[in-house]
């Protein structure tokens, strides 16, 4: 009996896991612990002495025994093992998760964590991988040096330049201000890019991605005459939209990368004078400034309005310079003889006939799809979550550790914001942090919701992950699954870089391009590309949720797991077509990421697939280039040694603690 039962208190299970420590001990050893001639001696000894260790009376006793007899015979039952299959996990050559799945039970997070292998990866092995991991990086950054789909090569002149070539034209124009506040940032020429596209074959006479003309990258430059505080506080990225432009003496200007005009908008004061006495806008300085000679350009009626008021409007049409082939307008407007407005159009953006912005089948389908699977995704997981919650599952103490850690790298991006010496860094803060404690919420609902499910449908997923949660980041099996999603990461980028790649040496219709925000937030500085790092890992993490959660509804409702796979795969091949571009390139590139998500998943667990989706994100979304010394080649740097030091860690960790080199020579040779 356990000392609470022979002092006539209320027993548990763990009174019984006592009883199992004494039936235990007594077989190894061959004599009980305790010996006492009646119950009030034995609870005295039981609660006042510790028995002699099993290896003190038997030798050779492993001591992983040992450590499980002595614990169960604990005094205090809350430092008893919490169940048998917690004794089994802890004896050596048992398999918890095989004895708890086969009671029909749900491992707890703490049976998880001590399943599994803890060996590592054998030298050889460990070093194979890691060799292809720094191999793929390489050849992303080989396809990089050539053609590829946003060409970092056409961005010779740095910001700096531009910015002082802006506000040159920006003065040449009249607008002597001083300014208060500025901006700058990259866009991509989102139609062009969605014009190569959609077309069956490039455009005729164009040189693609590869020419100076059109621009396939945009420079864009505001000042303000008063800070330029945002009305979306805990957001990065929409800088020339957010503030808009409304306040008097605001100018924004937008070049090409080889410093030529391709926009411009001054915002009028609020008094001027009349057209009958200004005098008459010269407008050559604005075709000079945009690199076109007047003659070469005809005359035409104005058919745009102006972004902002004007009394003088004029229009041109003609080529461009370097790209004969190519129509272009140009759209200018002026107020009391000074230049307010100006826009070069290219064919892509002429405005559509009616009904052609309509999207198309296949997009609204895409649309639709991603539209009702996160609302049912997310209903799901918090009724689900509250379901748990009331029934004591979840593993609430790691819901809470990765909660509060994607919570905290979302709120560094704060570092990110454009900071300004007046009363909105208050506003600033409280925006970020709105944003961080949605990620916290995000995390815990789907985590609560997912978590208990998985560990009774696919405990050996969540080993290593849990092991991680649990701090354990020099673990040999968390080292091992780390190193082969960063293999698995580098895979998916080569998946879509490789195809494009091909797709513009061979000539072919260019794949879709998917430029995201981090893309260009990237290149406006050093701080704007760690935040963009940090932007994409949690954006990497908290999309894994939703693919996760559709394969946990349809493994419910299907009962086989292979059939969750193949219909989440469907849903997921539907839910990001765009609706442009072959849907041969479409089919192939992401199908095979998507095999490659599930053999991450399911072969290394949900840890490598974390870091495989993170790594991946990051090696696509973050311009890379091989000219590592052009000013653009920070966020490179910044990439490479993030992806190494990602490969690094879970290397040197996968080794087990065994010295990387073995000095053959000198190893048995005695110290003096």
């Amino acid at each position: 009996m356990a000392p609470e039962q022979l002092a006539g208190q209320a027993f548990t299970l763990r009174s019984d896991l006592y009883a199992l420590g004494l039936v235990l001990y007594e077989l190894f050893t061959g004599r009980p612990p305790f010996r006492a001639s009646t119950p009030g001696e034995l609870l005295k000894l039981q609660t006042t002495s510790t028995p002699a260790p099993p290896s003190s009376v038997i030798e050779g006793l492993e001591p992983a025994v040992e450590r499980v007899i002595l614990r169960c015979l604990d005094p205090e039952p809350s430092r008893r093992p919490s169940s048998v299959l917690a004794v089994v996990s802890a004896l050596p050559g048992g398999d918890p998760l095989a004895a708890a799945l086969a009671a029909g039970e749900t491992p707890s997070p703490e049976l998880v964590a001590a399943a599994g292998e803890s060996a590592g990866l054998s030298h050889r092995a460990a070093v194979a991988v890691l060799g292809a991991v720094l191999g793929g990086i390489g050849l992303l950054l080989w396809i990089s040096g050539g053609k590829q789909a946003l060409p970092l090569a056409r961005l010779e002149k740095p910001p700096a330049v531009l910015t002082e070539r802006a506000r040159e034209i920006i003065h040449d124009l009249g607008y002597t201000e001083k300014p208060v506040d500025s901006l700058v940032a990259l866009e991509p020429n989102t139609a062009y890019l969605r014009h190569l596209a959609e077309e069956k074959r490039p455009l005729n006479g164009s040189k693609g991605l590869s020419g100076e003309q059109p621009a396939v990258i945009h420079f864009r430059y505001r000042q303000s005459p008063r800070f330029l505080e945002r009305i979306s506080f805990g957001s990065l990225g929409d800088w020339f939209s957010d503030p808009p432009p409304t306040v008097p003496g605001m100018v924004e200007v937008t070049l090409d990368p080889q410093g030529r005009l391709l926009s411009f908008t001054a915002v009028p004061g609020v008094e001027c004078r009349s057209s009958s006495t200004a005098p008459d806008p010269d407008w050559t300085k604005l075709l000079a400034a945009a690199g076109f000679d007047p003659s070469a350009l005809a005359a035409s009626e104005p058919t745009r309005t102006p972004p902002v008021y004007a009394d003088r409007r004029a229009a041109w049409t003609g080529t461009y310079p370097q790209e004969k082939d190519v129509p272009v307008r140009l759209d200018a407007a002026a107020l009391a003889g000074r230049p307010v407005a100006f826009r070069l159009v290219e064919p892509w953006d002429l405005l559509p006939k009616k009904g052609d912005d309509a999207p198309r089948g296949s997009s609204r389908i895409g649309s639709l799809v991603r539209s009702v699977t996160f609302l049912v995704a997310v209903t799901t997981a918090l009724v689900v979550a509250l379901r748990n919650l009331r029934r004591g599952r979840g593993d609430r103490k790691g819901t809470l550790r990765f909660a509060i850690y994607l919570g905290a790298v979302r709120l560094l991006w704060l570092a990110g914001a454009h900071h300004l010496p007046v009363d909105v860094e208050t506003d600033l803060l409280i925006g970020h942090l709105a944003w961080s404690m949605y990620r916290v919420g995000m995390v815990c609902i789907f985590y609560l919701a997912l978590e208990p499910y998985a560990r009774r449908l696919w405990p050996r997923m969540l080993v290593s992950w849990m092991r991680v949660l649990d701090g354990r980041f020099r673990d040999p099996l968390v080292g091992r699954d780390a190193l082969f999603g960063c293999l698995v990461g580098v895979a998916f980028a080569l998946v879509g870089a490789l195809a494009s790649w091909l797709a513009l040496r061979l000539g072919l219709t260019p794949p879709p391009h998917d430029v995201d925000v981090w893309t260009f937030e990237s290149l406006r500085g050093l701080r704007s590309a760690v935040v963009s790092v940090l932007g994409i890992h949690v954006n990497a993490v908290l999309e894994i949720f939703f693919p996760l959660m559709l394969l946990l509804l349809v493994r419910l409702l299907m009962g086989r797991t292979w059939i969750a796979v193949a219909v989440t795969s469907v849903i997921a091949l539907a839910m990001f077509y765009r609706g442009s571009g072959s849907i041969v390139h479409y089919l192939v590139v992401v199908s095979l990421s998507i095999s490659l998500f599930w053999l991450a998943l399911f072969r290394f667990g949900l840890l490598a697939a974390v870091v495989a989706n993170s790594l991946g994100d990051l090696l696509q979304q973050i311009p890379l280039t091989s000219n590592l010394s052009a000013w653009y080649a920070a966020p490179t740097l910044l990439t490479l040694a993030v992806a190494t030091g990602l490969a690094l860690w879970p290397f040197r960790a996968s080794l087990a603690g065994r010295p990387l080199f073995r000095d053959a020579i000198l190893a048995d040779q005695p110290a003096p």
